[in-house]
């Protein structure tokens, strides 16, 4: 079942490993898949571009927005307050969200490597209040090496957000997602390691050993 939300995936090929999984999942509850690229590694480092089109390719149903890596025209001040490490990620979700449909009500903002679980979303969904709050910070793990290697700790970097209260500049900022939630007004809620909850992990076992 798809909801009346959008989800951003910040992604680059260093990541692609998680990336049919992760849009795998985001498809099967969004009605919009948002993912930015940029067309360089954020040291300036060209992307691999082979890679690249060959994922375009394989998710049709997603929107993938590239911008060139242009740090020269980038004011020197804007690096002042938004360091470029911080920079870069803050940029890719301002760009994907001009492209959000204005008809949708919140947006996920995700990374790749933060895999959802469709199934225990969808039920979080279906039964939560989250229209109640503006913003909501939601327990989830993250993944390494590849899509089947979940970490064991909680975290709460993913934002769920109702898009009506967000604005570009709250996205541009040094405290990244964070600044997000703090930002916009109540009520809000948080939840994982500093709250309370379920989840949005898609917990997996790891392949046998042979």
């Amino acid at each position: 079942m798809q909801y009346s939300l959008a989800t951003i995936v910040n992604f680059c090929t260093n990541e692609s490993r998680f990336i049919q999984t992760c849009l795998d999942q985001a498809l099967q509850f969004s009605s919009q898949v948002i993912v930015p690229v940029c067309d360089h590694f954020f040291d300036g480092t060209p992307e691999n571009r082979d890679l690249l089109e060959k994922i375009y390719q394989a998710f049709p149903k997603c929107l993938f927005i590239e911008y060139p890596f242009i740090p020269h025209k980038i004011p020197k001040k804007v690096f002042q307050r938004v360091r470029p490490a911080c920079f870069w990620p803050s940029f890719s979700r301002m760009i994907a969200f001009e492209f959000v449909e204005k008809t949708l009500d919140h947006i996920l903002f995700l990374d790749v490597d933060e895999i959802p679980d469709a199934s225990k979303f969808t039920e979080w969904l279906k039964f939560s209040d989250y229209h109640g709050h503006t913003v909501i910070k939601l327990a989830n793990y993250w993944y390494f090496r590849e899509a089947c290697y979940q970490a064991n700790p909680w975290e709460d970097s993913i934002v769920f957000a109702q898009r009506r209260t967000l604005e570009s500049h709250i996205l541009l900022n040094q405290e990244e997602r964070n600044a997000i939630y703090d930002s916009l007004p109540g009520p809000k809620r948080r939840m994982g390691p500093h709250g309370a909850g379920a989840a949005v992990e898609n917990r997996r076992d790891p392949p046998a050993e042979g």
